[in-house]
């Protein structure tokens, strides 16, 4: 199963970035990111480099990436790592066309983490499991799809 996540920028009060399929989760592109940017001078133009090397299909922004469908944002800005984890919001969209009759939880980016790429590496398997304990622990994610009552 692929945890989809984008690798991005601030882009105005936003990011912009790359789209990445598989993997994406912190223990996965976190400390593969952590590695390839941690002390280096050319953090900034990682994501650049990324932009640059895809496809249009690949790009995307925070006001055209559902958070639904993208799990995790890595942000890159100078020395600093931002991780957005998506959770379900108390709202609801109804699904049209012919699958209508459905409601599917709105979803929405949280910030999760930021540091200093020069500092210590944060454990990435606790950042994962803490932000997954909060999701759990909120009172409707666990109704992702509903019916509408007729």
């Amino acid at each position: 199963m692929s945890t989809r996540g984008v690798i991005a920028e601030p882009k105005g009060d936003g990011w912009a970035g790359v789209y990445h399929h598989s993997d994406s989760y912190p223990t996965g592109l976190g400390a593969e990111l952590w590695a390839q940017a941690a002390g280096s001078e050319q953090a900034e133009g990682l994501v650049r480099a990324l932009v640059a090397a895809s496809t249009k299909d690949a790009l995307m922004d925070d006001g055209h990436a559902s958070p639904l469908h993208i799990e995790w944002v890595y942000v890159l800005s100078g020395h600093t790592l931002t991780l957005l984890g998506h959770e379900p919001i108390d709202a609801w969209d109804e699904v049209t066309g012919r699958q209508a009759g459905f409601r599917i939880r709105q979803y929405r980016h949280r910030g999760v983490w930021q540091g200093d790429l020069r500092g210590p590496e944060p454990d990435w398997a606790a950042l994962e499991a803490g932000h997954r304990a909060h999701v759990a622990s909120l009172p409707w994610s666990h109704d992702t799809v509903a019916t509408l009552e007729a």
